[in-house]
C-alpha cells in the first residue's frame, strides 16, 4: 500500500520541498516521524501552503548548516585501534554505528547511521573511506584509519595526509642503496678499498702470472728462428 505525502524538505531521490509523492506505507512513517512529511490531505495542503515561507526559511538554514559541518569535516580523520592478524586482517569489522560512536565522542552529534554509507567493508588494517549525507545536495567523505597500535595509526595518518612526500622518500631510500653512475672507478675502489690481505692476494696472483704479453711472445719466436 503507497501513501501520498508532501514533502517539509527537500529529499534526495524523492523530490523537492512541496512535492506530493507517493511513497510506501513503512517509508511514510519514517517521513512522518522525521517531520521530514505531512500526509497529502486537504488540510495539510493549505497548512503547507500558509508556512511555505517559514518553511523554505528553515530548509535554507539547515543546507548553510550542513555546508558549515562539510567544511569542518573535510579534512577528518577517524582513528580506529583494533587487535588483527599478521596480515592485517580484523577480527571483526568497523560498522556504520562504530563511525557513528566515534564522532559523538568527538562531539559531533546529530549524525545518524541512515546518513552514512561506508565505500568498502572495513576489514583490514589501512586506511578506508566513508561518506556522509549532510543534506540532500551536501556530501562529505571521511577517512578512517585501522590499525593495531596508536604508533601505527599516526604514521597511516601522515601517509595519507602526504602521499607524495612519502612516496619522495621511498624512491630517495632505494635510490641510496644503488651506486652512484657518475663516479669514476678509481674514486669508487678508493671509497671502498679492497682489505690488505686482498690487495696482497691480488699483486701476488699478478706477479706469479704465467700469461705471456703479446710482444714477448713475439720476441721469444723471433729467437728460435734464428738459432735454427
Amino acid at each position: 500500500m503507497r501513501i501520498d505525502v508532501v514533502l517539509l524538505r527537500n529529499i534526495k531521490n524523492l523530490g523537492a520541498m512541496g512535492a506530493v509523492c507517493s511513497v510506501k506505507r513503512g517509508y511514510s512513517t519514517f517521513l512522518l516521524r522525521e517531520k521530514m512529511a505531512l500526509r497529502a490531505t486537504k488540510d495539510n495542503m493549505a497548512y503547507f501552503e500558509r508556512e511555505r515561507k517559514r518553511l523554505e526559511a528553515q530548509n535554507q538554514a539547515l543546507y548553510d548548516e550542513a555546508v558549515d559541518r562539510q567544511k569542518s569535516l573535510a579534512d577528518m580523520f577517524l582513528v580506529f585501534i583494533r587487535s588483527a592478524g599478521e596480515a592485517g586482517q580484523l577480527y571483526g569489522s568497523i560498522s556504520v554505528k562504530d563511525i557513528v560512536n566515534v564522532l559523538s565522542e568527538k562531539g559531533i552529534h546529530g549524525i545518524k547511521a541512515t546518513m552514512v554509507t561506508l565505500v568498502d567493508p572495513v576489514k583490514k588494517v589501512g586506511v578506508h573511506t566513508c561518506t556522509i549525507q549532510l543534506y540532500p545536495d551536501v556530501l562529505v567523505t571521511i577517512r578512517l584509519v585501522v590499525a593495531k597500535t596508536t604508533g601505527e595509526a599516526d604514521l597511516l595518518e601522515e601517509e595519507a595526509r602526504n602521499p607524495k612526500a612519502s612516496a619522495s622518500s621511498s624512491l630517495a631510500e632505494v635510490q641510496h642503496t644503488l651506486p652512484d653512475a657518475g663516479v669514476p672507478m678509481d674514486e669508487a675502489m678508493a671509497d671502498d678499498p679492497l682489505p690488505d690481505h686482498a690487495e696482497a692476494s691480488v699483486k701476488e696472483g699478478m706477479g706469479s702470472s704465467n700469461v705471456s704479453s703479446p710482444d714477448a711472445a713475439s720476441s721469444d719466436s723471433a729467437s728460435s728462428s734464428s738459432e735454427t
